[in-house]
């Protein structure tokens, strides 16, 4: 079984997707911890005036705080300008009325956390390309002690994969601790 695993992220892109369609099974590693600034919580949209970054606000400690306990803010009304947002930078593109439905009800939605949200965002895209792969959280398979590489393995190892899917950017990878299971 071909097992990929990555953290769930808002919005995911096409390379995200690319990489669950390819994986018998998808792991959201929603145990790992929330990174400021990066990807999990905020994504850029395209239109006809460039880039436009959509950041999803969060209740953040300052300390280690992992994806499920990281709780979403809704102080402002996030939820309002990013779907203001994808209907005027996409309203005009083919197809768009197909999707409008599921973007704004997507967009209804309150999640408690961002790894909810992560997940939901993902879902919604993986469901418009009709994948068939079995997802899984890694917050349903039992505490797990250890990091890094020694994670991904023992994630691989309690789903009884034979192979594991990385991106492009795991150059940070152990592959020895991979062989060596």
């Amino acid at each position: 079984m071909l097992v990929a695993i990555h953290q769930p992220h808002y919005l995911p892109w096409l390379g995200y997707i690319d990489k669950v369609a390819r994986a018998d099974c998808f792991v959201f590693l929603d145990t790992v911890n929330f990174t400021r600034g990066g990807w999990q919580n905020r994504n850029y949209i395209h239109g006809p005036n460039g880039r436009q970054l959509l950041s999803v606000p969060v209740g953040h400690s300052g300390h280690s705080q992992a994806l499920i306990d990281t709780k979403l803010s809704y102080v402002r009304d996030w939820r309002r300008k990013h779907f203001a947002s994808i209907l005027h930078n996409y309203a005009s593109s083919s197809y768009f009325d197909h999707f409008l439905e599921t973007v704004d009800a997507f967009y209804q939605n309150h999640w408690q956390s961002l790894a909810d949200l992560g997940k939901h965002s993902c879902h919604h895209m993986f469901d418009l390309f009709c994948l068939k792969t079995i997802y899984v959280n890694a917050s349903d398979l039992g505490k797990i002690q250890q990091k890094k590489t020694a994670l991904l393995v023992e994630i691989c190892r309690r789903l009884g994969a034979t192979q594991y899917l990385s991106g492009d950017g795991a150059k940070y990878l152990d592959l020895q601790l991979f062989e060596d299971d």
